[in-house]
């Protein structure tokens, strides 16, 4: 698969098209980790992100990152499970 050259126009500078890769390196990175873990730290984890998602005040950036790390963690439980997402 050939990697499409993305050259900035004037609404997407060089810091956006950097930025965008560097998140998605981060999320592939932390599917990563998350599918490494062993149950029992599965469910620990599991447990330390529903603290976060509550603690977190609505529509802070920890929040959003603790939701989505815990939504990450349960595809994988459910996944291990047999489940088909």
């Amino acid at each position: 698969m050939a990697k499409e050259l993305v050259m900035p126009t004037d609404d997407r500078s060089w810091a956006s098209i950097a930025l965008s890769r560097l998140d998605a390196w981060r999320e592939r990175r932390r599917s990563d980790q998350i599918r490494a873990l062993s149950e029992e730290h599965l469910e620990r984890g599991l447990r330390r992100t529903a603290a976060s998602m509550m603690l977190e005040p609505e529509g802070s950036p920890g929040r959003e990152r603790a939701v989505q790390t815990h939504r990450a963690m349960l595809t994988e439980r459910l996944r291990r499970r047999g489940f088909e997402l």
